[in-house]
């Protein structure tokens, strides 16, 4: 990605500084959706065979949240993140991090979540390319 004249390196900031990781598991088995994490940064529906599993292990990822999934062999340099958009809660593989953009920390920083969200899903879109 080409810099920005505008912008010293200083200018910079950490990512891991305005989110925060949500450890939220589908424990009553409330929520049924089961998605996955493609390497083209979308969430799609599982292709896994789920029988037998026990699925209150699984992560519960909602509205405005990221699930971004450790590299495999099968990714080979590629990384699988996506934001939830849509208002239908699903479960995740437990091998998945799910985050969220911490309100607080952006707020004393004078960061909006918008912003970070624009920032982390701009980042997103050029890992695609």
């Amino acid at each position: 990605m080409p810099e920005n004249p505008l912008m010293n390196k200083t200018d910079y900031k950490r990512l891991g500084d305005y989110i925060r990781e949500v450890d939220s598991r589908n424990r009553d088995l409330a929520v049924t959706r089961l998605l996955g994490v493609s390497v083209s940064k979308e969430f799609i529906p599982s292709i896994a065979n789920t029988i037998g599993t026990d699925m209150s292990s699984y992560k519960i990822v909602t509205r405005e949240q990221f699930a971004y999934g450790p590299v495999t062999s099968r990714n080979g340099d590629k990384v699988s993140i996506a934001l939830l958009s849509d208002d239908v809660p699903a479960i995740i593989s437990q091998a998945y991090t799910v985050f969220e953009v911490d309100a607080l920390k952006t707020e004393e920083n004078l960061f909006d979540v918008e912003s970070v969200k624009i920032g982390l899903l701009k980042e997103i879109r050029d890992a695609r390319a």
